[in-house]
């Protein structure tokens, strides 16, 4: 779980690009150290506010376990509520008349461990070229990468691209 206090997604473009990897590298870590495979990696919104605006969606925000007994050790309650949600993640359930039941935000072990595997390669890339000098900015995906680096004065980012422009990581 990685706190932010900002409502933030994770999705696989956000990996693939190299802007979201630091839940997926750790997860990879987790699952070596451990031998296990991790429930999933999420974002936490904190919010310090005085609203008691009920529409703020608190819930974890990421990519979970698709395995129905792993989802009820996160939320016992996901498959009862009335809004087919869970209230602690952004995972919703539905239920199809042939008893097939899906949950979004979720994928299955190989998925989940590929995510992590690309993470943990992506990272070692990105290790290797500093090493040999590469100062690239990178990601390059959004203007909003560089709102808190504390480089973004002398890296002269280019605004406009707005996609990264490498490689493949494999």
């Amino acid at each position: 779980i990685d706190y932010k206090t900002s409502n933030k997604t994770l999705e696989g473009k956000g990996v693939y690009y190299g802007g979201k990897l630091q839940l997926p590298f750790y997860s990879y870590y987790y699952a070596k150290l451990f031998n296990k495979h991790p429930a999933g990696f999420a974002y936490f919104p904190i919010v310090v506010s005085f609203e008691t605006d009920k529409k703020t969606n608190y819930r974890m925000n990421g990519v979970f376990n698709n395995d129905a007994d792993v989802l009820n050790k996160l939320d016992k309650k996901l498959s009862l509520t009335e809004t087919n949600e869970s209230k602690y993640f952004n995972i919703n359930v539905k239920a199809y008349k042939n008893g097939k039941i899906t949950f979004s935000s979720c994928v299955d072990d190989a998925v989940l461990d590929a995510l992590c595997e690309y993470a943990y390669k992506a990272c070692v890339k990105a290790v290797e070229e500093m090493k040999e000098g590469c100062i690239a900015v990178s990601p390059n995906i959004d203007d909003k990468v560089c709102d808190y680096c504390d480089f973004k004065g002398i890296c002269k980012r280019d605004l406009s691209v707005k996609e990264r422009d490498t490689d493949t990581v494999s």
